[in-house]
């Protein structure tokens, strides 16, 4: 059971046209869920709900259905932007991709492991399983470049009271650490070797609080004119900034290194891991991690293809959104129409054909589920060309003797 801080269970509420609901978060996977719906030759949860969460399929039709009954403002098109989320994550997050080049004659790994001399037909539609490992591979990237990006950026003045992205991360990271740390206090007996957290949070927390202060000060200056009783004040507060200024880029002038390592090393998470699962967990049946299905990256070979797809059926969905389609009508089009398995997905068939067309080098590494089996197997052809070229050598000399 997922809980909060204080032990309650945590909760949300789920909006629908018949009303809101209060739902929980629930720890672990429903088993029955990963199973394949045989009718739709799909994972079940797509359009099987159950009783702690709706499928995939009625959560997106439900927002559909609010985004035409609330109408084209801010409350229809948050309604209208969480439904859309369903449908792109449809083409980036399972097996949709690949099934469909398998369809078009494409030697592409399915992420079904018994998949061998089965048509394209036989194969299910599934997506990843999401653990420990793929929040690692997913958050990854994203706090690489929001929290170290090693460019060198423009001074910007602070606006009082604001917290940067990073500032927020360190608070709540102090906090948290502070939290268990006075756990570990209480268990023994009020003794504490480690590092005093609190005293770097009313550190951190003074610090922030003085950087308000310069800004406001700044910014009061802006109002002050040179030729007055303000000439001091203002030449003060300008001095002040201009050195901010300059001990700023210097610091980013000094952590460049250490920024461009983290980066490097957080940005390759969504790469590594799928490669680690793969070889540390290859027994999933049809059910794949999120991260060795996910093509998110922007090195993925298929990124650039799902990503199309998906922009494809957006401007469908949102083009009879706009014209003001009825709810019940557009939710059961789009799940009709993109929520299918690659067999019965006519629309998309020339786009995925054009792809490959044009794509036989991608094609090629999208044969094995690793980078590290392309290679592997790359190696071994290589290796038989070689030793054919070889015998072919040794048998010119032999006729020439």
């Amino acid at each position: 059971m997922i809980t909060d801080d204080k032990g309650a269970r945590i909760s949300f509420k789920y909006t629908r046209l018949k009303g809101t609901q209060i739902k929980y978060l629930y720890a672990g996977d429903n088993q029955e869920s990963w199973q394949i719906d045989e009718e739709k030759n799909m994972s079940k949860f797509f359009w099987k709900d159950s009783p702690s969460r709706p499928s995939s399929v009625t959560y997106m039709k439900e927002q559909l259905e609010l985004a035409c009954a609330k109408g084209q403002n801010k409350i229809g098109f948050r309604h209208l932007g969480a439904a859309l989320h369903v449908l792109e994550d449809f083409f980036a997050h399972t097996n949709f991709t690949e099934i469909s080049l398998r369809k078009q004659g494409a030697d592409v790994y399915p992420w079904v492991q018994s998949y061998k001399n089965k048509s394209y037909t036989k194969l299910p539609v599934v997506s990843g399983t999401f653990l420990t490992e793929d929040t690692i591979a997913s958050v990854g990237p994203k706090i690489a470049d929001l929290l170290f990006d090693p460019k060198i950026g423009d001074y910007k003045r602070r606006i009082p009271g604001h917290r940067t992205l990073s500032e927020m991360f360190l608070l709540k990271a102090l906090k948290d650490f502070l939290k268990g740390q006075k756990s570990d206090t209480a268990k023994t007996n009020g003794s504490y070797l480690g590092i005093e957290f609190s005293t770097w949070l009313n550190w951190y927390e003074t610090i922030l609080t003085f950087q308000d202060f310069m800004a406001a000060e700044y910014k009061k200056a802006d109002g002050m004119e040179w030729l007055s009783t303000d000439f001091f004040e203002k030449l003060g507060a300008t001095t002040a900034e201009n050195f901010s200024k300059n001990m700023g880029y210097l610091a980013d002038v000094l952590t460049f290194i250490p920024k461009l390592v983290l980066n490097i090393i957080l940005g390759s998470f969504d790469e590594v891991v799928p490669e680690a699962q793969s070889h540390l967990s290859p027994n999933y049946g049809n059910s794949p991690s999120h991260s060795q299905i996910a093509k998110d990256s922007y090195t993925h070979p298929l990124n650039k293809l799902t990503a199309e797809l998906a922009k494809v059926a957006v401007k469908d969905v949102g083009g009879k959104f706009k014209a003001g389609c009825q709810g019940t009508k557009l939710a059961n089009y789009v799940a009709n129409t993109y929520f299918v398995h690659p067999e019965h997905a006519i629309w998309c068939d020339e786009i995925i054909l054009k792809w490959k067309k044009n794509n036989t080098g991608a094609i090629k590494k999208l044969k094995y589920a690793t980078v590290y089996e392309h290679v592997h197997q790359e190696f071994q052809e290589i290796s038989k060309e070689s030793l054919k070229k070889f015998k072919e050598v040794m048998e010119y000399f032999k006729k020439t003797n």
